[in-house]
Formats: structure tokens, sequence, C-alpha cells
């Protein structure tokens, strides 16, 4: 009988096992490491916001995303939906509103901090798989978010 769990590489990506991380570790984990990476990241602890909008701080706004383009997630309706509807997200974003526009607004101005706090995550989460550049896999996955959200808006 086949193994239902295999760590095959995505097409046209050397060594990166899955486009969802929690495949390889599962959810709840992905989440713990998500925190440790914005943690270990150090963003100030400001709060960010679109002026007469909701506001986040910039570590809650760096782990929601870096923990969703971990997951696949890319643009920020989707992140904004599934921040609703996925426990895991919902409990890093400690009940912040699903908001797009802030999503995009603090991924533009913040894009370093995200990318660094993502290859932070994709180094632990993918670990001793071989050929795996996180600093690389980050940069395709936060250009990915850029790429939807600009479709999602000239549409």
């Amino acid at each position: 009988m086949k193994d239902s769990f295999s760590l095959q590489p995505i097409p046209g990506r050397d060594g990166i096992p899955a486009e969802d991380l929690a495949e390889l570790q599962g959810a709840v984990k992905l989440t713990h490491l998500a925190l440790e990476a914005a943690m270990a990241a150090g963003p100030p602890s400001t709060s960010f916001g679109i002026p007469g909008g909701p506001s986040a701080g910039v570590p809650v706004l760096t782990t929601i995303y870096a923990y969703a383009l971990a997951r696949g997630w890319y643009g920020a309706e989707e992140i904004a939906e599934r921040m609703g509807s996925d426990g895991c997200l919902r409990y890093l974003s400690r009940g912040l509103t699903a908001d797009p526009a802030l999503l995009r607004m603090f991924r533009r101005q913040h894009g370093e901090l995200i990318r660094w706090t993502l290859a932070l995550l994709i180094s632990r989460s993918v670990g001793a798989v071989s050929g795996v550049d996180p600093k690389a896999e980050a940069n395709l996955r936060l250009r990915a978010a850029i790429g939807t959200d600009s479709l999602a808006l000239d549409m």
C-alpha cells in the first residue's frame, strides 16, 4: 500500500515538498512556527491601520501574512475570508476583523519584514529537505501575493 503522505517537490521549485507547508508539520505546528518566526523578526509593537478604519499590531499582521503565505493563501481577499473560517488563522489574528484593504496596505509597506519572517518560517518548517532556499521561496510567495492582489484589483 502506498503511503498517502510523500514529500514530492512542487513542479518548478527545487526541493519544496508542498505548496501548503501545513502538509509537512500540521496546521497547529505551523501556527507555532509562525509565531516564533514573527517574534524572532523583532517587529515593532506599533499599531498599523487605515485612517478611519481597523488597526492591528505590526507583529499580529506579520504573523498572519507569514502563516497565510506558508499555507499557499496569497490574495488579501482570501486571507481575510480565511481569518473568519480557519481556526489557526483566527487564533493568530486575535480577533482582528478581516479587511483586505488593510492587509494589502500592510503588505506593501512591510514587505521586507514579511519576507524575512516567511523565510525564517520556511526554514524552520521545511528543515532538512535538501535544496530548499527559504529566502528564494519566501520571495516567490510574496510575489505571488502581489500578483494575486493585482489581478483581483484589476477585475
